[in-house]
């Protein structure tokens, strides 16, 4: 390794030099044996990435010296994207590439500043952080527009919509995709619009929508017959449009296709996109089951993915190739050729999908073979990666549902922005255009101002807050309430169990026939299908199991002893039991459910039995009052149709210093039901006072409700207008 004295050397000659000139040209020495010395050390199997961070540091140290920020700029570009290529260390990714955003946009290069978010925003996309891959993306958008800098915003908007479409807003990423394109055809800027094109091509594919697909894909063929040297651009597109015909079953025009990308890529000298080529191809025979073709394409692409030393790409070639002689029953080749796909991949490129399906096609073949204990071994590796896949699937959901509701909440506020630009545009309009309709229009505000003043101090002084008259010792047990919703959440596990555990009783006695008849495969075919429902009845057994034990652990006597609790998760708990359990009891009763919960609030050390009392009684008398209301036999005239609603929200109250609550949680229980009528308002927190007909209440749920807030150090407070409805606030410290 030559290149490592050579840069030693070169950083002796630079402490020496004094002129600009001489450090710049040493610099692009030393810049060229870097990379060097960085390609050595991450092309060898055994990767040292000590040493590739060793240098990585000499060199930027060396760069920042000579005060160029571009340079430094470029470089630390460089360190962030090879911290991905081995170790996936997102943290250094993250903080050199955001050095080198602000660098280069302290410097006013677009460009680079630009690509810098993008690059941010795949990444981000990639590893699930739908937000920060918005924010990112965002932007490069707003960077783009005020620089005009068009391929950039091109570009941008196309990243966006492919976030759009991760998340299944589809309207969303076709505005976006268009926007792309418009700009781009006014820009002339072909390979930009290549890449949108293609990006819409492929997100119709992704559709199975077959005809769209293709007539982009075919708009790409054009773009590319004006190109002087179309090898790789058209062996791209020619693949797309195979794939699209494979995908629906059109066999020969997905070979015809396949054939012409392969010639071009073979032209080209293209390795990678020829054994690509040619493992689709394998594919394509494969799902006819002429495995002999399948075998002998799929054979081609490993023996390239050998001779060019593509050790990350070869296990997933071989997949296909053990998949060819596991459909001709040859299970030792199968075996033989997945081991090394299985053994190369966990070690080259891991993925959790992939890995899934290699490690069933290993059970697969040793249960065809009869290897029972290898089949489970490998059963079970698969299910253990289903589950962890599972768990990475409801964490990027989880981040699509945060992302889509930040996503509206933008949205909105820039819809509230335009609005409010718009009517600031037609005032101006107006007073250019009509003093005197504007001097109307100045006095009608002030009118309606003035009127909302005033509905606004009558309805401040009818709403008062109230005190409880006295201490009540005892707690109301709330099991009762909670029983029907309880049956309502385990219903549906327990019928899946029942429903499957007769199937298999049904395939026990047709296995026993079998076996009685000597039919090998049939049993084995049948002992699958009871494997399968077992681990259904597992699955839906354990649902059952934690339903059960998270109502316990709310039903049980409270011991009096606060405990961090996710007040988020209490609340919704509660109103989902509440509601189930009217439901239980009434099938005519009906009402939407809101909720507005604030994801900051975090755990607040609070009794999670009493407090859960506490929200179910208020729930539970919201549900009843607006079921009342609708049952009423003098709707209102001239109103639209009354639609039961009960909303729960938490807010996190600010702390004195900001003008806030001093640190406080409120938890709200809002209906829009009859409401309280201002006679009883001093009467509600009292011991067995009540609104409801003899021997449905006893009078004592808010008195009660009203102590354990009390005990807490907190307030519960009502604000209320008669025909319109109730709102209960909680308040609770913050400790």
């Amino acid at each position: 390794m030559y290149a490592e004295p050579a840069l030693n050397l070169v950083d002796k000659l630079l402490l020496k030099t004094h002129t600009e000139e001489e450090r710049e040209k040493l610099f692009d020495q030393e810049q060229g044996l870097l990379y060097s010395v960085v390609a050595y050390y991450t092309n060898n199997d055994t990767t040292d990435w000590k040493k590739v961070s060793i240098y990585n540091e000499s060199r930027l140290k060396a760069i920042e010296k000579t005060g160029n920020q571009k340079r430094t700029a470029e470089f630390l570009f460089h360190i962030a994207t090879i911290s991905l290529d081995g170790k996936k260390d997102s943290a250094m990714f993250f903080t050199n590439m955001y050095k080198s955003v602000a660098i280069f946009n302290e410097i006013k290069d677009s460009t680079y500043t630009v690509y810098g978010y993008r690059f941010i925003s795949r990444f981000s996309r990639s590893a699930g952080d739908f937000t920060k891959a918005f924010e990112s993306i965002q932007s490069a958008i707003a960077i783009s527009r005020k620089l005009n800098y068009l391929k950039g915003l091109a570009s941008s908007l196309a990243q966006l919509a492919d976030l759009y479409r991760d998340y299944g807003e589809d309207d969303q990423a076709l505005e976006n995709y268009q926007s792309a394109l418009d700009i781009l055809y006014k820009a002339k800027d072909t390979n930009t619009l290549f890449n949108a094109l293609g990006s819409l091509g492929g997100f119709y594919y992704s559709k199975h929508n077959t005809a769209k697909a293709l007539e982009y894909y075919n708009k790409l063929i054009e773009i590319c017959a004006r190109q002087s040297k179309p090898y790789h651009n058209a062996g791209s597109v020619y693949k797309w449009i195979g794939m699209t015909y494979s995908d629906s079953n059109d066999y020969g025009n997905a070979l015809l296709n396949f054939e012409k990308s392969l010639h071009l890529f073979d032209s080209a000298r293209d390795f990678f996109e020829t054994g690509d080529v040619l493992n689709e191809i394998g594919s394509l025979y494969a799902k006819q089951r002429d495995f002999n073709n399948a075998i002998s394409y799929h054979t081609r692409s490993v023996k390239i993915a050998d001779s060019m030393n593509m050790q990350g790409t070869k296990p997933v070639w071989l997949y296909s190739l053990a998949l060819d002689y596991y459909g001709l029953r040859n299970y030792i080749k199968a075996k033989e050729i997945n081991d090394q796909a299985l053994v190369g991949f966990k070690k080259h490129w891991f993925d959790v999908k992939i890995t899934s399906d290699m490690e069933l096609l290993a059970a697969q073949i040793d249960s065809a073979r009869g290897d029972g204990m290898g089949a489970f071994t490998h059963y079970k590796e698969y299910v253990s990666l289903i589950e962890k896949l599972k768990g990475e699937e409801i964490s990027k959901e989880a981040q699509k549902e945060k992302f889509r509701n930040e996503s509206e909440k933008q949205k909105s506020e820039q819809e509230k922005k335009d609005a409010i630009a718009k009517r600031t545009r037609n005032l101006q309009y107006m007073a250019i255009g009509a003093f005197l309709l504007m001097g109307i229009f100045l006095l009608y505000g002030y009118v309606q101002k003035n009127r909302d003043k005033k509905r606004i101090e009558k309805a401040y002084g009818e709403l008062k807050s109230t005190q409880a008259q006295l201490i009540q010792s005892e707690k109301m047990a709330s099991l009762g309430e909670l029983t029907a919703g309880i049956a309502h959440e385990i219903q549906n596990p327990l019928n899946f169990v029942n429903n499957f555990s007769e199937v298999s009783n049904e395939l026990i006695s047709e296995m026993v026939e079998e076996v009685d008849k000597g039919n090998t495969a049939e049993v084995k075919v049948i002992a699958k299908d009871v494997q399968q429902n077992l681990e259904k009845i597992l699955h839906h057994g354990k649902r059952a199991d934690a339903i059960v034990k998270g109502m316990l652990q709310h039903s049980r006597s409270s011991s009096g002893v606060k405990e961090p609790t996710d007040i988020n998760a209490l609340a919704d708990e509660y109103l989902r039991l509440a509601y189930h359990g009217l439901r239980a009891k009434d099938k005519s009763f009906n009402a939407t459910m809101k909720t507005d919960f604030d994801e900051s609030i975090g755990n607040i050390n609070i009794i999670p039995q009493d407090m859960g009392r506490v929200i179910l009684n208020l729930i539970t008398n919201a549900f009843y009052v607006v079921d009342e209301k609708k049952k009423s036999p003098h709707p209102l005239k001239g109103r639209e149709p009354y639609e039961p609603t009960v909303t729960v929200t938490t807010k996190k109250l600010g702390s004195p210093q900001t003008g806030g609550d001093g640190g406080k949680v409120e938890i709200s229980v809002k209906d829009n039901g009859n409401g309280i009528p201002q006679k009883v308002m001093d009467k509600i927190f009292q011991p067995f006072f009540t609104t409801k007909p003899t021997g449905q209440g006893t009078g004592l749920g808010l008195s009660l409700s009203y102590d354990i807030v009390k005990a807490h150090g907190g307030e519960l407070k009502v604000e209320t207008k008669e025909g319109e409805g109730s709102e209960f606030i909680i308040l609770l410290p913050v400790v």
